[in-house]
Protein backbone atom coordinates (compact mmCIF):
# COMPACT_ATOMS: atom_id res chain seq x y z
CA UNK A 1 0.00 0.00 0.00
CA UNK A 2 1.06 3.20 -0.68
CA UNK A 3 2.30 5.43 2.22
CA UNK A 4 0.01 8.74 1.12
CA UNK A 5 -2.90 6.19 0.72
CA UNK A 6 -1.98 4.64 4.19
CA UNK A 7 -1.46 7.90 6.05
CA UNK A 8 -5.21 9.08 5.17
CA UNK A 9 -6.47 5.47 6.12
CA UNK A 10 -5.11 5.99 9.30
CA UNK A 11 -6.68 9.27 9.71
CA UNK A 12 -9.88 8.42 8.90
CA UNK A 13 -9.63 5.51 11.45
CA UNK A 14 -8.78 8.05 13.98
CA UNK A 15 -11.42 10.36 13.05
CA UNK A 16 -14.19 7.17 12.98
CA UNK A 17 -12.15 6.20 17.09
CA UNK A 18 -12.90 9.77 17.59
CA UNK A 19 -16.53 10.17 17.17
CA UNK A 20 -17.94 8.75 19.86
CA UNK A 21 -15.75 10.87 22.08
CA UNK A 22 -16.95 13.91 20.52
CA UNK A 23 -20.43 13.86 21.84
CA UNK A 24 -18.68 14.27 25.42
CA UNK A 25 -18.91 16.87 27.01
CA UNK A 26 -15.62 18.10 28.65
CA UNK A 27 -16.16 20.05 32.09
CA UNK A 28 -11.78 20.75 32.01
CA UNK A 29 -9.21 21.39 29.54
CA UNK A 30 -5.69 20.46 30.41
CA UNK A 31 -2.84 21.32 28.12
CA UNK A 32 1.00 22.29 28.01
CA UNK A 33 1.71 25.74 29.20
CA UNK A 34 4.63 26.49 27.18
CA UNK A 35 3.64 24.77 24.04
CA UNK A 36 1.99 27.75 21.94
CA UNK A 37 0.36 25.62 19.62
CA UNK A 38 -1.43 23.09 21.70
CA UNK A 39 -2.16 26.33 24.43
CA UNK A 40 -3.76 28.53 21.47
CA UNK A 41 -5.84 25.50 20.32
CA UNK A 42 -6.99 24.82 23.87
CA UNK A 43 -7.83 28.23 24.38
CA UNK A 44 -9.94 28.65 21.39
CA UNK A 45 -12.48 25.70 22.42
CA UNK A 46 -12.41 26.30 26.30
CA UNK A 47 -13.47 30.01 25.82
CA UNK A 48 -16.14 29.28 23.44
CA UNK A 49 -18.05 26.50 26.09
CA UNK A 50 -16.82 28.59 28.99
CA UNK A 51 -14.67 26.20 30.65
CA UNK A 52 -11.34 26.55 32.76
CA UNK A 53 -8.38 25.77 30.99
CA UNK A 54 -5.38 24.70 33.39
CA UNK A 55 -2.09 24.43 32.05
CA UNK A 56 0.91 22.11 32.89
CA UNK A 57 4.73 21.96 32.66
CA UNK A 58 6.19 18.74 32.17
CA UNK A 59 7.15 18.53 35.81
CA UNK A 60 3.46 17.17 36.74
CA UNK A 61 0.68 18.30 38.57
CA UNK A 62 1.67 20.66 41.35
CA UNK A 63 0.11 21.06 44.72
CA UNK A 64 -1.57 24.48 43.76
CA UNK A 65 -3.29 22.82 40.70
CA UNK A 66 -4.27 19.56 42.37
CA UNK A 67 -5.85 21.89 44.95
CA UNK A 68 -7.35 23.92 41.97
CA UNK A 69 -8.52 20.34 39.98
CA UNK A 70 -10.26 19.10 43.70
CA UNK A 71 -12.51 22.71 43.63
CA UNK A 72 -13.73 21.53 40.26
CA UNK A 73 -14.27 18.12 41.16
CA UNK A 74 -15.72 19.11 44.62
CA UNK A 75 -18.26 20.81 42.25
CA UNK A 76 -19.59 18.45 39.97
CA UNK A 77 -16.86 18.42 37.45
CA UNK A 78 -15.89 15.33 36.10
CA UNK A 79 -14.67 14.99 32.60
CA UNK A 80 -11.43 16.35 31.70
CA UNK A 81 -9.80 16.61 28.24
CA UNK A 82 -6.05 16.45 27.70
CA UNK A 83 -4.86 18.52 24.58
CA UNK A 84 -1.96 16.59 23.74
CA UNK A 85 0.26 13.10 23.62
CA UNK A 86 2.29 11.41 26.00
CA UNK A 87 5.24 13.55 25.27
CA UNK A 88 3.57 16.91 25.52
CA UNK A 89 1.41 15.97 28.53
CA UNK A 90 2.93 12.87 30.56
CA UNK A 91 1.06 10.03 31.48
CA UNK A 92 1.12 10.87 34.97
CA UNK A 93 -0.14 13.95 34.80
CA UNK A 94 -3.17 12.18 33.38
CA UNK A 95 -3.21 8.95 36.46
CA UNK A 96 -3.03 12.52 38.55
CA UNK A 97 -6.33 13.35 36.93
CA UNK A 98 -8.34 10.21 37.68
CA UNK A 99 -6.84 10.02 41.09
CA UNK A 100 -8.78 13.24 41.78
CA UNK A 101 -12.01 11.34 40.45
CA UNK A 102 -11.66 12.62 36.93
CA UNK A 103 -12.47 10.68 33.83
CA UNK A 104 -9.86 11.22 31.21
CA UNK A 105 -10.06 11.41 27.77
CA UNK A 106 -7.31 12.65 25.48
CA UNK A 107 -6.56 14.02 22.14
CA UNK A 108 -3.12 14.31 19.83
CA UNK A 109 -1.51 13.47 16.22
CA UNK A 110 1.84 13.05 15.81
CA UNK A 111 2.18 17.08 14.47
CA UNK A 112 0.29 19.83 15.75
CA UNK A 113 -1.00 19.76 12.09
CA UNK A 114 -3.07 16.70 13.22
CA UNK A 115 -3.84 17.65 16.74
CA UNK A 116 -5.36 20.41 15.40
CA UNK A 117 -7.65 18.85 13.20
CA UNK A 118 -8.61 16.09 15.90
CA UNK A 119 -9.61 18.95 18.22
CA UNK A 120 -11.89 20.61 15.67
CA UNK A 121 -13.89 17.58 14.30
CA UNK A 122 -13.91 15.65 17.85
CA UNK A 123 -15.17 19.02 19.48
CA UNK A 124 -17.10 21.17 16.82
CA UNK A 125 -17.99 17.90 14.75
CA UNK A 126 -19.70 20.56 12.07
CA UNK A 127 -18.72 24.05 11.18
CA UNK A 128 -19.67 26.41 8.38
CA UNK A 129 -16.49 28.61 9.26
CA UNK A 130 -12.95 27.51 10.19
CA UNK A 131 -9.90 29.75 10.63
CA UNK A 132 -6.77 28.16 8.62
CA UNK A 133 -3.40 29.66 10.11
CA UNK A 134 0.18 29.71 9.11
CA UNK A 135 1.44 27.48 11.65
CA UNK A 136 5.13 29.17 12.10
CA UNK A 137 4.36 32.34 12.72
CA UNK A 138 3.54 32.83 16.76
CA UNK A 139 1.79 36.44 15.37
CA UNK A 140 -0.64 35.48 13.28
CA UNK A 141 -1.53 32.43 15.50
CA UNK A 142 -2.56 34.71 17.72
CA UNK A 143 -4.68 37.14 15.46
CA UNK A 144 -5.74 33.53 14.33
CA UNK A 145 -7.24 32.60 17.93
CA UNK A 146 -8.96 36.07 18.36
CA UNK A 147 -10.82 35.76 14.53
CA UNK A 148 -11.97 32.17 15.42
CA UNK A 149 -12.98 33.30 18.81
CA UNK A 150 -14.91 36.05 17.26
CA UNK A 151 -16.97 33.27 15.49
CA UNK A 152 -16.67 30.38 17.43
CA UNK A 153 -15.19 28.67 14.69
CA UNK A 154 -11.90 26.07 15.20
CA UNK A 155 -8.88 26.84 14.31
CA UNK A 156 -6.87 24.96 11.63
CA UNK A 157 -3.42 25.33 10.78
CA UNK A 158 -1.19 24.88 7.50
CA UNK A 159 2.84 25.05 6.36
CA UNK A 160 3.59 28.33 4.05
CA UNK A 161 4.09 26.09 1.00
CA UNK A 162 2.25 23.07 1.69
CA UNK A 163 -1.72 22.00 3.26
CA UNK A 164 -1.48 19.05 5.52
CA UNK A 165 -3.38 16.49 4.85
CA UNK A 166 -5.32 16.52 8.40
CA UNK A 167 -6.16 20.31 8.11
CA UNK A 168 -7.95 19.24 4.17
CA UNK A 169 -9.68 15.97 5.78
CA UNK A 170 -10.60 18.45 8.75
CA UNK A 171 -11.64 21.19 6.56
CA UNK A 172 -13.87 18.66 4.40
CA UNK A 173 -15.56 16.27 7.79
CA UNK A 174 -16.66 19.90 9.46
CA UNK A 175 -18.09 20.74 6.12
CA UNK A 176 -16.65 24.50 5.80
CA UNK A 177 -18.40 27.07 3.32
CA UNK A 178 -16.06 29.22 4.56
CA UNK A 179 -12.27 29.46 5.40
CA UNK A 180 -10.70 32.28 6.81
CA UNK A 181 -6.99 32.20 5.99
CA UNK A 182 -4.50 34.46 8.27
CA UNK A 183 -0.89 34.25 7.32
CA UNK A 184 1.25 34.72 4.55
CA UNK A 185 1.09 31.12 2.29
CA UNK A 186 1.94 29.85 -0.97
CA UNK A 187 -1.04 30.27 -3.93
CA UNK A 188 -0.67 26.48 -3.84
CA UNK A 189 -2.10 26.18 -0.56
CA UNK A 190 -5.07 28.97 -1.34
CA UNK A 191 -6.06 27.32 -4.60
CA UNK A 192 -6.30 23.97 -2.31
CA UNK A 193 -8.41 25.56 0.57
CA UNK A 194 -10.83 26.73 -2.21
CA UNK A 195 -11.56 23.56 -3.75
CA UNK A 196 -13.54 23.21 -0.31
CA UNK A 197 -14.82 26.65 0.20
CA UNK A 198 -14.73 30.72 -0.57
CA UNK A 199 -11.26 31.59 1.17
CA UNK A 200 -11.16 34.99 2.75
CA UNK A 201 -8.09 36.87 3.87
CA UNK A 202 -7.35 39.85 6.27
CA UNK A 203 -10.34 39.63 7.71
CA UNK A 204 -10.72 41.59 11.28
CA UNK A 205 -13.68 40.62 13.72
CA UNK A 206 -15.28 43.37 14.97
CA UNK A 207 -16.06 43.77 18.53
CA UNK A 208 -18.84 45.34 20.46
CA UNK A 209 -18.94 46.28 23.74
CA UNK A 210 -20.79 44.04 25.81
CA UNK A 211 -18.06 41.43 24.39
CA UNK A 212 -15.07 42.15 26.55
CA UNK A 213 -17.06 40.22 29.67
CA UNK A 214 -16.71 37.18 27.67
CA UNK A 215 -13.58 37.60 25.76
CA UNK A 216 -11.50 40.03 26.51
CA UNK A 217 -9.44 38.42 29.06
CA UNK A 218 -8.71 36.04 26.09
CA UNK A 219 -7.45 38.21 23.46
CA UNK A 220 -5.42 40.01 26.12
CA UNK A 221 -3.90 37.00 27.35
CA UNK A 222 -3.12 35.78 23.58
CA UNK A 223 -1.74 39.35 22.95
CA UNK A 224 0.98 38.44 25.73
CA UNK A 225 2.61 36.06 23.11
CA UNK A 226 3.93 32.75 23.43
CA UNK A 227 7.14 34.31 25.04
CA UNK A 228 5.40 34.98 27.99
CA UNK A 229 3.34 31.70 28.29
CA UNK A 230 6.73 29.95 28.13
CA UNK A 231 8.28 32.13 30.88
CA UNK A 232 5.23 32.23 33.36
CA UNK A 233 4.64 28.32 32.89
CA UNK A 234 8.56 27.72 33.70
CA UNK A 235 8.84 29.78 36.81
CA UNK A 236 5.19 28.02 38.00
CA UNK A 237 6.56 24.39 37.49
CA UNK A 238 9.44 25.26 39.43
CA UNK A 239 7.62 26.90 42.17
CA UNK A 240 8.41 30.28 42.16
CA UNK A 241 4.91 32.14 41.33
CA UNK A 242 2.83 29.66 43.30
CA UNK A 243 3.00 31.05 46.54
CA UNK A 244 0.59 34.11 46.50
CA UNK A 245 -1.89 32.64 43.93
CA UNK A 246 -5.46 32.49 45.35
CA UNK A 247 -6.98 29.37 46.69
CA UNK A 248 -10.56 27.98 44.61
CA UNK A 249 -13.47 28.33 46.46
CA UNK A 250 -14.77 25.55 47.84
CA UNK A 251 -11.53 23.50 48.55
CA UNK A 252 -11.17 24.39 52.48
CA UNK A 253 -13.30 23.29 55.10
CA UNK A 254 -15.54 25.59 57.29
CA UNK A 255 -13.35 25.01 60.41
CA UNK A 256 -10.04 25.71 57.58
CA UNK A 257 -12.32 28.84 56.60
CA UNK A 258 -12.24 30.14 59.88
CA UNK A 259 -9.34 30.83 60.82
CA UNK A 260 -8.17 32.05 57.38
CA UNK A 261 -10.92 34.92 57.86
CA UNK A 262 -10.04 35.40 61.19
CA UNK A 263 -6.14 35.83 60.31
CA UNK A 264 -7.52 38.15 57.27
CA UNK A 265 -8.95 40.12 59.82
CA UNK A 266 -6.06 40.96 61.70
CA UNK A 267 -4.55 42.53 58.70
CA UNK A 268 -3.11 38.89 57.40
CA UNK A 269 -0.97 38.68 61.19
CA UNK A 270 -1.95 36.77 63.98
CA UNK A 271 0.16 35.53 66.92
CA UNK A 272 -1.40 32.06 66.90
CA UNK A 273 -1.62 31.82 70.74
CA UNK A 274 -4.68 34.18 69.86
CA UNK A 275 -6.46 31.55 67.99
CA UNK A 276 -7.75 29.25 70.09
CA UNK A 277 -10.00 32.05 72.07
CA UNK A 278 -11.09 34.08 68.80
CA UNK A 279 -11.89 30.52 67.31
CA UNK A 280 -13.32 28.73 70.00
CA UNK A 281 -11.36 25.71 68.87
CA UNK A 282 -8.86 23.65 71.12
CA UNK A 283 -5.22 24.27 71.16
CA UNK A 284 -4.73 21.09 69.53
CA UNK A 285 -7.09 21.47 66.89
CA UNK A 286 -5.72 25.04 66.15
CA UNK A 287 -2.17 23.25 65.93
CA UNK A 288 -3.43 20.92 63.54
CA UNK A 289 -4.82 23.22 61.48
CA UNK A 290 -1.91 25.46 61.56
CA UNK A 291 0.13 22.59 60.54
CA UNK A 292 -2.49 21.71 57.53
CA UNK A 293 -2.47 24.91 55.99
CA UNK A 294 1.15 25.71 56.17
CA UNK A 295 1.79 22.40 53.93
CA UNK A 296 -0.39 23.67 51.84
CA UNK A 297 0.95 27.00 51.56
CA UNK A 298 -2.31 28.81 52.49
CA UNK A 299 -0.29 30.81 55.63
CA UNK A 300 3.21 30.62 57.21
CA UNK A 301 4.49 31.56 60.48
CA UNK A 302 7.67 33.16 62.31
CA UNK A 303 8.86 32.21 65.71
CA UNK A 304 8.20 35.30 68.48
CA UNK A 305 8.89 34.39 71.34
CA UNK A 306 6.79 31.50 73.19
CA UNK A 307 4.62 31.70 70.26
CA UNK A 308 4.58 31.75 66.95
CA UNK A 309 2.82 34.87 64.46
CA UNK A 310 1.31 33.20 61.16
CA UNK A 311 0.95 35.55 57.95
CA UNK A 312 -1.61 34.82 55.28
CA UNK A 313 -0.09 33.83 52.32
CA UNK A 314 -2.89 33.24 49.48
CA UNK A 315 -6.14 34.49 49.52
CA UNK A 316 -9.52 32.61 49.15
CA UNK A 317 -11.24 33.46 46.06
CA UNK A 318 -14.82 33.78 46.76
CA UNK A 319 -17.36 32.36 44.17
Amino acid sequence: MKPRLLFILTFLIIIASGAAASAASYDVVVARGDIPVDLIVAQVYTQKEHIPLVTVTKEGLSSELQTELMSYEAQGYSMALIIGGEDAVPQDIEEGLQGLNFEVARMWDWDRYGTSARVAINLWEKADTVVVAQADEDGRLIAAARIALGYESPLLLTKKNELPEQTKQAVQELGAKKIILVGKVSNNVKAELSAFGTVEENVIVPYTAAEPSEKGFFVMGLVAGALFIFIVSVFWGRGFLRKKGEIPFGVLNEDEQKVIDIIGEHQGKLRQDKLPRLTDFSRPKVSRLVSDLMGRGVISREKHGKTYVLQLERKVKKP
